[in-house]
């Protein structure tokens, strides 16, 4: 797992899910298919917006279904959306 922690297809760390226009949803688990997606939604003119939950999330994950760990990460996620999360417009490297 290169690092990042993953639940229920929930990326953490440096592996990121993004979210665009272009599709609902699509959870990526490599920097190529996601520099693709940003590059088709520049390519049909529409919006591209990234979110992730930051390095610093820590909270400790004891089994592979932790219900508190994943309601430390879902609480993360509200946080950051509830306070106006900055949509990164661009994946990393670009």
């Amino acid at each position: 797992m290169d690092g990042g922690r993953q639940s229920a297809g929930i990326q953490t760390g440096h592996r990121r899910q993004h979210r665009c226009t272009h599709c609902t949803l699509c959870l990526s688990r490599s920097g190529l298919r996601r520099a693709a997606h940003y590059l088709t939604s520049r390519r049909d003119g529409v919006d591209f917006n990234l979110a992730y939950i930051p390095t610093s999330f820590n909270a400790p994950r004891r089994e592979e279904f932790d219900t508190e760990f994943m309601q430390a990460l879902f609480k993360t996620g509200y946080d950051m959306a509830a306070k106006g999360y900055p949509w990164e417009k661009v994946p990393p490297g670009f």
